[in-house]
Protein backbone atom coordinates (compact mmCIF):
# COMPACT_ATOMS: atom_id res chain seq x y z
CA UNK A 1 0.00 0.00 0.00
CA UNK A 2 1.35 3.35 -0.59
CA UNK A 3 1.42 6.23 1.52
CA UNK A 4 -0.88 7.70 -0.39
CA UNK A 5 -4.08 5.06 0.32
CA UNK A 6 -2.28 4.65 3.81
CA UNK A 7 -3.48 8.34 4.80
CA UNK A 8 -6.57 8.55 2.82
CA UNK A 9 -8.86 7.68 5.01
CA UNK A 10 -6.84 9.03 8.55
CA UNK A 11 -7.83 12.75 9.54
CA UNK A 12 -4.41 12.06 11.98
CA UNK A 13 -2.28 11.13 9.27
CA UNK A 14 -3.24 13.55 7.06
CA UNK A 15 -3.77 16.31 9.20
CA UNK A 16 0.35 15.71 10.43
CA UNK A 17 1.52 14.99 6.48
CA UNK A 18 0.11 18.11 5.41
CA UNK A 19 1.60 19.84 8.48
CA UNK A 20 5.25 18.41 7.86
CA UNK A 21 4.74 19.34 4.06
CA UNK A 22 3.79 22.84 4.62
CA UNK A 23 6.15 23.33 7.03
CA UNK A 24 8.97 22.18 4.49
CA UNK A 25 7.57 24.49 1.66
CA UNK A 26 6.81 27.67 4.04
CA UNK A 27 8.87 26.86 6.95
CA UNK A 28 7.76 26.98 10.71
CA UNK A 29 4.34 26.25 10.52
CA UNK A 30 2.79 25.53 13.73
CA UNK A 31 -0.60 25.57 12.81
CA UNK A 32 -2.95 24.74 10.07
CA UNK A 33 -6.97 23.51 9.39
CA UNK A 34 -7.90 21.53 6.83
CA UNK A 35 -11.72 22.72 5.51
CA UNK A 36 -12.90 20.19 2.93
CA UNK A 37 -16.41 21.13 1.31
CA UNK A 38 -19.08 18.05 0.99
CA UNK A 39 -20.92 18.60 -2.04
CA UNK A 40 -24.35 19.50 -1.81
CA UNK A 41 -23.79 20.40 1.94
CA UNK A 42 -23.84 23.88 3.58
CA UNK A 43 -21.44 22.48 6.38
CA UNK A 44 -17.76 21.69 5.56
CA UNK A 45 -15.80 19.57 7.37
CA UNK A 46 -12.69 20.44 9.49
CA UNK A 47 -9.71 18.69 10.44
CA UNK A 48 -7.28 20.46 13.07
CA UNK A 49 -5.36 19.63 14.81
CA UNK A 50 -6.64 17.32 17.25
CA UNK A 51 -10.45 17.33 16.25
CA UNK A 52 -12.43 16.57 13.23
CA UNK A 53 -15.23 18.65 13.13
CA UNK A 54 -18.63 18.75 10.62
CA UNK A 55 -21.66 21.09 11.50
CA UNK A 56 -22.09 20.44 15.13
CA UNK A 57 -20.37 16.85 15.48
CA UNK A 58 -16.88 16.88 16.78
CA UNK A 59 -14.51 13.91 17.51
CA UNK A 60 -11.08 13.23 18.66
CA UNK A 61 -8.22 11.84 15.86
CA UNK A 62 -8.90 8.88 17.73
CA UNK A 63 -10.62 5.71 16.39
CA UNK A 64 -13.27 7.37 16.60
CA UNK A 65 -12.81 10.52 14.87
CA UNK A 66 -11.17 7.84 12.02
CA UNK A 67 -14.65 6.56 11.97
CA UNK A 68 -16.47 9.35 12.05
CA UNK A 69 -14.23 10.31 9.01
CA UNK A 70 -14.69 7.56 7.23
CA UNK A 71 -18.62 7.49 7.59
CA UNK A 72 -18.30 10.90 5.62
CA UNK A 73 -16.64 9.39 3.00
CA UNK A 74 -18.90 7.13 2.21
CA UNK A 75 -22.37 9.16 2.66
CA UNK A 76 -20.83 12.29 0.80
CA UNK A 77 -18.65 13.69 -2.17
CA UNK A 78 -15.77 15.69 -0.78
CA UNK A 79 -15.59 18.78 -3.39
CA UNK A 80 -12.91 21.35 -2.88
CA UNK A 81 -10.14 21.48 -0.27
CA UNK A 82 -8.73 24.64 1.88
CA UNK A 83 -5.40 24.32 3.47
CA UNK A 84 -5.80 27.45 5.88
CA UNK A 85 -2.44 28.70 7.51
CA UNK A 86 -2.42 31.62 9.57
CA UNK A 87 -1.10 34.82 8.15
CA UNK A 88 -1.21 33.16 4.82
CA UNK A 89 -3.94 33.04 2.23
CA UNK A 90 -5.71 29.75 2.08
CA UNK A 91 -4.10 27.17 -0.33
CA UNK A 92 -7.07 25.92 -2.70
CA UNK A 93 -7.48 21.93 -4.48
CA UNK A 94 -10.29 21.50 -6.53
CA UNK A 95 -10.72 18.17 -4.65
CA UNK A 96 -9.68 15.85 -1.88
CA UNK A 97 -7.59 13.51 -4.28
CA UNK A 98 -5.69 16.79 -5.49
CA UNK A 99 -4.78 17.62 -2.34
CA UNK A 100 -3.42 14.10 -1.29
CA UNK A 101 -1.40 14.18 -4.60
CA UNK A 102 0.32 17.49 -3.33
CA UNK A 103 0.77 16.57 0.07
CA UNK A 104 2.25 13.21 -0.65
CA UNK A 105 4.42 14.28 -3.67
CA UNK A 106 7.93 13.88 -2.36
Amino acid sequence: MDEKERIKYSPFLIYNKARRYYDDVLTKITKLDIEIEIIDRKEKLVVSLRKVKFGERTKDHGEQGRFFFNELMIKYSFGKVFVKIPNRDPIEFDNYEEFLNEITSD
